[in-house]
């Protein structure tokens, strides 16, 4: 007799697990499913939450397990580098709808400009996690996670080869299937992360070796959609 085959259901990411609707008649408004309130958002602004961390470089600096928290001690950091004015929330009464997640890697620091070797070390090894209250936002790779935005295009400068994370369209950034609502009330987790890849080494290839970087890279998580800080009732 033939085997039956299982099918396992694909892995969803949290902007499927707490949908939002939109009130038809009523614009602005959207009823959030799993707590049964309305949030008026009418007027909000479309823009960003935003924060950046720094990629150390140098030899060892990197090792498996080395984690870079995103969502923290934003009060050490200006304005260029975050817009959170509180550990891993939004401010007081402060919404977001999520609509899109975005990675940018900054080209230049000061006057240090990135290279291409920092730029591919830092992206094509690292591996991110956003979390909402535990949930799973994202689970997957740095590269998956274009910004929309960023200098484009090639050029001859030394040490300057390429330069943007994806392409500078915010129409290539992929957006949520469903928009989420964030407030001041969920608790947001993120890391980038580097893991431990010695099953190179045992499948017959050359060893894994960690990333080194010539200079530090700052990378900056970005939240997309719709803030406003309304009444809900």
């Amino acid at each position: 007799m033939p085997v039956p085959m299982i099918r396992r259901p694909m892995p969803q990411r949290a902007g499927n697990q707490v949908p939002l609707k939109s009130i038809l008649g009523r614009p602005g408004k959207f009823f959030d499913v799993r707590t049964k309130k309305v949030y008026d958002i009418s007027q909000a602004y479309e823009g960003e939450k935003y924060d950046t961390i720094a990629v150390l470089h140098g030899a060892g600096a990197n090792p498996p397990g080395t984690e870079y928290p995103w969502f923290m001690n934003p009060q050490v950091k200006r304005a260029i580098d975050t817009n959170f004015k509180t550990a891993n929330r939004l401010d007081p009464n402060e919404r977001l709808v999520l609509e899109r997640i975005g990675l940018y890697l900054h080209m230049g620091i000061g006057n240090t400009l990135m290279t291409s070797f920092d730029v591919r070390k830092v992206l094509e090894s690292g591996y991110i996690k956003l979390t909402i209250n535990d949930d799973i936002l994202w689970d997957g790779i740095a590269t998956w996670l274009p910004s929309g935005y960023g200098i484009v295009g090639q050029t001859t400068d030394t040490d300057s080869t390429f330069a943007s994370v994806g392409v500078a369209g915010t129409a290539a950034a992929a957006r949520l299937r469903r928009k989420q609502m964030i407030t001041s009330d969920h608790s947001l987790g993120g890391s980038l992360i580097y893991q431990n890849r010695a099953w190179i080494a045992a499948g017959g290839g050359a060893a894994y070796v960690d990333p080194v970087m010539v200079n530090d890279v700052l990378l900056k998580i970005v939240l997309h959609g719709p803030i406003s800080r309304p009444a809900t009732r």
